[in-house]
């Protein structure tokens, strides 16, 4: 390690120690040091002696066997200097940078030999390289010129100083000067003020100052003498404090390590904590997941009481009924994520859904049956003893049937083969009704057109006696009578009479039709198209869930002008549905016959 005293005279050190023994002669130097190596190491500006001067770059390393020994590791020409950058124009910045083949970062320890080592290096370019030089950036550029304070020192030192033809030695002269200091001034003064002989007798002048110096070293070497322990033990608290210091420097290392493994101990806790939050971020959306499909999928136990065992006949009974099976219909088309529906549990909930929905249909298609049964019979056995024109109206059978309208929507949704039994089971019932009704109808309409012509008939023959046999035995006219029984007559009055008639049969026929339609669409639901074609209406089979995701339908019920469906085919559907039994109950029996 240097002394105190070397590092202060390290540019003579250097130059007696490394760059004399080649006969070079050192302009500058810095004392640098690397960000990764604290190590301190020296750039150097060298020059050979003349006739030719050579100007190289060099870094001098210390040797780490003996203190005393210096070398030389690199050497760059000024040519390989490519830019020179001192990051801040302030005169506080320690960093600088040299490109030569690559980026050098350095960290100079004085600041003055910063400044001194660019300024010469500069110089140094400028004045011997011929090709392109080196750029400077962020540096004053009071350093560059010709007023720096190293040129203003070397111009006031050639002033006081001898001028020489020679460069280097001007140089070397400026470089080598110290001014004095005021104290050194005041000394000197002093000294020429008490010797008033020095001009007259140089010669006693000379040895006055001899003995001073004498004197003065004398006392200059008790003074180290006495002050040899003081240094001794000076020394030994430098070495006791760069051994703290190396001591701090492990206990310091050990603690990073430890905050090192502190760190990855917090990051794996980091990442442990990332993943309960999810978890727990999972788990309650399948808690709220699994509360809606159990709040979906539960049916209270009364109204299970009333699927098991449904009072249809009674109207409290038949409200409780109902709103059971319209829960249950809700319950079995829930809105559950497909993927939910393989739970053992849902499909377990579902399979007592499914035998709930039997029982309960089964309820409702024997009661229905025997209510379409019973109401055909009631009505059919019921004379008739209107001898009017006028077709008999079933609007007590609506009536009764109109409570029971929401079972064959449910039914319709949920069990259509039960559904379709029971359309089959009310066309048979009220087809006898209306096949008696329209046939008494018909009947009766022909024997009031048979009545007025044989009126007519009468009337004639009382004009015409003379043929009054004739006329008893032959028909007259075309209308009331068969076809091979035709005879003369006037057809003209017969067929308005005829006309008159009809018309009122027909007006007779039209309103009870379009009642029994609009009792059939309403109560039978014909305007609605079944979203499938399935027996029950249902999401938690899976297979069906699939198919109404792709199809997308969700809604229990459609609207009569649904989107995708043609207008023609809904009209269709209700008119062969609710005219179906209309169809099958008229006869086939014309006035003509």
């Amino acid at each position: 390690m240097l002394s105190i005293g070397a590092l202060a005279n390290i540019k003579h050190i250097l130059q007696k120690e490394l760059f004399l023994v080649s006969g070079e002669r050192l302009l500058s130097v810095v004392t640098v040091v690397k960000k990764k190596d604290k190590k301190p190491c020296y750039l150097c500006v060298v020059t050979t002696a003349p006739p030719v001067p050579v100007v190289t770059l060099c870094l001098v390393k210390q040797s780490e066997q003996r203190e005393s020994e210096y070398k030389r590791k690199r050497s760059w020409q000024l040519d390989e200097v490519k830019s020179v950058d001192g990051r801040n124009e302030q005169f506080e910045t320690h960093e600088f940078d040299i490109q030569l083949e690559k980026l050098y970062k350095w960290y100079a320890l004085n600041l003055h030999e910063r400044q001194n080592f660019m300024a010469v290096l500069n110089r140094q370019i400028q004045k011997y390289v011929r090709g392109p030089r080196a750029e400077f950036r962020n540096v004053p550029s009071a350093w560059l010129s010709e007023k720096s304070p190293e040129k203003v020192a070397l111009g006031r030192a050639a002033q006081k100083t001898q001028h020489t033809d020679d460069e280097d030695d001007e140089e070397e002269e400026a470089q080598e000067f110290t001014a004095l200091t005021d104290k050194e001034a005041n000394e000197l003064g002093k000294l020429f003020s008490e010797c008033d002989f020095a001009i007259k007798d140089a010669e006693q002048f000379i040895e006055q100052l001899s003995r001073e110096l004498h004197d003065l070293d004398g006392a200059n070497i008790q003074s180290v003498l006495a002050s040899e322990q003081k240094v001794m033990k000076m020394m030994e608290h430098i070495d006791n404090a760069i051994s703290e210091a190396d001591k701090f420097e492990t206990r310091l290392d050990t603690y990073e390590d430890i905050l090192g493994h502190v760190k990855e101990t917090m990051e794996k806790i980091g990442g442990k904590n990332a993943m309960i939050e999810i978890a727990n971020n999972n788990n309650i959306k399948l808690m709220k997941e699994l509360n809606k499909v159990i709040s979906q999928l539960d049916l209270p136990h009364s109204q299970q009481q009333a699927l098991d065992e449904p009072d249809l006949k009674t109207v409290a009974g038949r409200k409780v009924a109902i709103a059971a099976a319209q829960c249950l219909q809700q319950a079995m088309n829930s809105d559950i994520d497909p993927a939910l529906l393989r739970l053992e549990a849902v499909q377990d909930q579902r399979k007592r859904f499914e035998k709930w929905k039997q029982k309960f249909s089964a309820t409702v298609s024997r009661f229905m049956n025997n209510l379409f049964i019973h109401l055909g019979n009631e009505i059919g056995d019921m004379p008739l003893t209107n001898t009017d024109l006028s077709l008999p109206n079933h609007s007590n059978v609506h009536r009764e049937l109109t409570p029971y309208t929401e079972l064959m929507h449910w039914t319709k949704a949920m069990d259509r083969k039960t559904y379709d039994g029971l359309m089959k089971v009310y066309t048979a019932s009220l087809s006898k009704i209306y096949d008696r009704d329209v046939r008494n109808f018909f009947n009766l309409a022909k024997m009031q057109v048979s009545e007025k012509l044989r009126s007519s008939r009468e009337d004639l023959d009382m004009s015409t006696s003379s043929r009054k046999s004739a006329v008893s035995t032959i028909p007259y006219g075309t209308l009331g009578i068969n076809r091979d029984q035709w005879g003369p007559g006037v057809e003209s009055a017969d067929r308005v009479r005829f006309d008159a008639l009809l018309e009122k049969v027909l007006a007779e026929l039209e309103p009870i039709a379009l009642q029994e339609q609009l009792f059939c669409i309403n109560f039978f639901q014909m305007d609605v198209i079944s979203p499938t074609t399935k027996n029950t209406q249902t999401t938690l089979d899976m297979e069906k869930a699939v198919d109404m995701s792709q199809s997308g339908i969700a809604a229990l019920t459609a609207s009569p002008t649904a989107e995708g469906v043609p207008q023609k085919r809904i009209d269709r559907q209700i008119n062969e549905g609710s005219l179906s039994g209309w169809i099958a109950s008229t006869p086939c029996t014309c006035l003509c016959d």
